[in-house]
């Protein structure tokens, strides 16, 4: 079974993509900011980050220099979910990320998902 890391500090957001992705077959870890997410990380390995961009403590763009920083964990996929413009975004990240805009409908939340690291 495949692991995906959901960051988001909206927690219903977390919950519903969790529960959308659990249904589908896959494992799923959440966490409300970089920080938590590390912590995650740190404890179990995950096959897919699904991340927002702007949360307290640590930023998803912070989450994601961190990750860089690491051999083992900047090679794990991350989608990059937000509500902020996908030009300003990829700013920010690059352009070399999954990019999903919010709202996210399920049907392109899940084909990302797969697109990324396949079926559960």
């Amino acid at each position: 079974m495949k692991t995906v890391l959901v960051v988001d500090d909206e927690a219903a957001l977390a919950w519903g993509i969790g529960t959308v992705l659990q249904d589908e077959g896959y494992a799923v870890v959440t966490a409300s900011n970089g920080v938590e997410a590390l912590e995650r990380l740190d404890a179990a390995r995950a096959d897919l980050i699904i991340t927002d961009l702007m949360m307290p403590t640590m930023s998803g763009v912070d989450l994601l220099r961190r990750l860089g920083e690491s051999p083992t964990l900047g090679a794990i996929p991350v989608i990059v979910m937000s509500a902020m413009a996908r030009a300003s975004a990829e700013a920010l990240v690059g352009d070399s990320r999954v990019f999903l805009a919010k709202p996210v409908t399920v049907a392109r939340l899940l084909a990302a998902v797969r697109e990324v690291i396949g079926p559960p």
